[in-house]
C-alpha cells in the first residue's frame, strides 16, 4: 500500500482498445464478449472461472452497472503476463479491490480444487484419476454434480486473504494480485 493512503500501487497490462477508451472516455469496463474473443475455442474455461469470480467478488466490491468482468492487477510488475499488452502503473484506491493470491487463482483457471493444503489438492486429483476423470471433464460437463459443487465451494478459499490486505496486512499475500471490476484514467500513473 502507499504508505498512509488509502490507495496501492498496482501493475497491468492493456490493449491498444482498452487504452482508447480510456483516453476517451476515462473509464473502461470489460464484457463477456472480450473474453469470448480473446480466447475462443478455450474461452468455456475462463467464462466458467471468470463467472464464479464476479458472483462471489461482488459481495467485497460491488458491480458497477456496465461491468461484466474484472481487470487484473499485480503488485509486481514481473507477474504481469508480457503478452497483455502495454505495462502500466496505477494507484488504485483499496475499496476498489478485490485482492488474492495468484497461485489460488491459478488453480481456479486450471478449474481445480484449491485445498486447504497441497496434500488434500494432490487426494483429490489422485482420486479423480482414479475415477478416469480431470478437472475438466468434471467441471465442463453436468456429469459430476457433487464433483464440481466440491471444486467450486473449495474456490471460496480464493478471497481468503481479501480482508488482511485491505487491513494492510500484506504479510499473508507473496503472491498478491488484486481484480477491478473498472479501469479508470484518473488511476495511471503513467501516461496514456
Amino acid at each position: 500500500m502507499d504508505h498512509g493512503s488509502d490507495r496501492m500501487t498496482l501493475f497491468t497490462a492493456q490493449s491498444d482498445a482498452v487504452l482508447s477508451v480510456l483516453k476517451r472516455e476515462g473509464i473502461c469496463y470489460s464484457k463477456r464478449e472480450y473474453v469470448e474473443k480473446k480466447y475462443g475455442a478455450v474461452s468455456p474455461v475462463f467464462l466458467t472461472a471468470y463467472g464464479w469470480f464476479v458472483s462471489r467478488a461482488a459481495s467485497y466490491v460491488p458491480l458497477p452497472d456496465g461491468a461484466e468482468y474484472p481487470y487484473w492487477l499485480f503488485r509486481d510488475p514481473f507477474n504481469v503476463p508480457a503478452e497483455a499488452g502495454r505495462l502500466l502503473r496505477l494507484s488504485v484506491p483499496i475499496g476498489e479491490c478485490i485482492f488474492f493470491d495468484m497461485q489460488d487463482w491459478n488453480r481456479i483457471l486450471q478449474l481445480r480444487l484449491i485445498g486447504a493444503s497441497l496434500q488434500e489438492e494432490r487426494n483429490y486429483a489422485d482420486e479423480l484419476k482414479a475415477r478416469g476423470l480431470n478437472y475438466n471433464k468434471v467441471m465442463l460437463s453436468s456429469f459430476y454434480p457433487e464433483d464440481q459443487q466440491k471444486i467450486l465451494q473449495s474456490w471460496d478459499r480464493l478471497l481468503r486473504h481479501h480482508e488482511k490486505v485491505r487491513a494492510g496486512d500484506l504479510s499473508c499475500a507473496e503472491n498478491l494480485q488484486a481484480a477491478v471490476f473498472r479501469l479508470k484514467r484518473e488511476w495511471f500513473e503513467d501516461e496514456l
